[in-house]
């Protein structure tokens, strides 16, 4: 039973030790960005119990093509004067991040202050060989060399899906965004609900903006109470489309007119992971922006 796959669905290690190299890099990298894990695999100092900021999130609260100190949470923490940790993930989902989330209070104790930058539409699915898998996945053949993994993440599509399937299933193609969506916005409730009972001071956001667009506020109109953590950050409407034959910038009238004291560094507009082309997260400016409405909202739910 110990090795079946039931049981290792069951003893879910969403934390768990990773490839522990000193330094690790991302090929997509056109400018050499080094990343530092922790003894967890996590990116940033080994977590402390002492440490009273917990930052939660995907690729941009783990800071992909950005130095680990120019991505927002470091700054963040830098202007507070506080130490953190940072369970951010590439790709992970809000149900991912709030279950690493409850496996972190367990194991170090409640923080005093978590931050959240949520995606949409994600959720973490078992995989069972054979039955669930996702062949084209270069996340999940990692994680199928591991006879340890038993879960992996997948970004639900906003397209017609398959009315039926045989084994192997593929999780992108059986299950609906709508599923996805159900899930995280129980899990942030959970989240923001243990936040209230022990008196952990909650911000969050979501960067998706058709949340900011459309969900927000079809979900004030039923449960206002949800979103009295939420920080509204204007920037996620800019459009981040990359004008026609330049791979130096995105384009926007907020990118060009605001920070230029900062515009000097070589990743203002965007980050580092663009190689052959490859659409890149954002870079230092849009981090700035980020910090500094979460700053601020943290200021105002301070006063209150």
């Amino acid at each position: 039973m110990i090795n079946s796959p039931l049981f290792r669905i069951f003893n879910n290690r969403l934390i768990h030790a990773r490839l522990k190299q000193p330094v690790m890099r991302n090929p997509n990298d056109v400018v050499e960005i080094l990343y530092r894990p922790n003894n967890l695999g996590f990116r940033g100092d080994d977590f402390d119990v002492n440490n009273e900021m917990l930052f939660l999130g995907c690729s941009h609260t783990y800071g992909d093509g950005l130095m680990e100190e120019d991505a927002w949470p470091s700054l963040v923490a830098k202007k507070m004067n506080l130490k953190f940790s940072n369970l951010g993930e590439g790709g992970d989902s809000a149900i991912g991040q709030v279950i690493k989330a409850f496996q972190y209070f367990e194991t170090f104790g409640n923080p005093k202050i978590i931050v959240a930058l949520f995606p949409s539409n994600r959720m973490p699915v078992p995989y069972v060989s054979g039955k669930m898998q996702r062949g084209d996945n270069p996340k999940q053949r990692i994680m199928v060399k591991d006879p340890k993994s038993t879960s992996i993440e997948v970004a639900l599509i906003r397209e017609p899906y398959a009315q039926y399937s045989k084994a192997p299933h593929d999780p992108e193609y059986i299950l609906t965004e709508e599923m996805a969506f159900f899930y995280e916005q129980n899990f942030i409730d959970m989240l923001r609900v243990y936040c209230k009972m022990f008196k952990i001071k909650l911000v969050w956001s979501n960067w998706e903006p058709e949340y900011q667009d459309s969900y927000y506020e079809e979900i004030n109109k039923y449960y206002p109470e949800y979103h009295k953590e939420y920080c509204f950050i204007e920037e996620f409407g800019w459009n981040n489309t990359r004008p026609k034959g330049s791979l130096d910038i995105f384009r926007d009238p907020g990118v060009l007119s605001c920070h230029k004291e900062h515009s000097d560094h070589p990743l203002f507009y965007q980050a580092a992971d663009s190689k052959d082309g490859r659409f890149p997260h954002w870079g230092t400016h849009k981090h700035i922006h980020i910090a500094e409405a979460f700053l601020k909202h943290i200021e105002s739910i301070s006063l209150n």
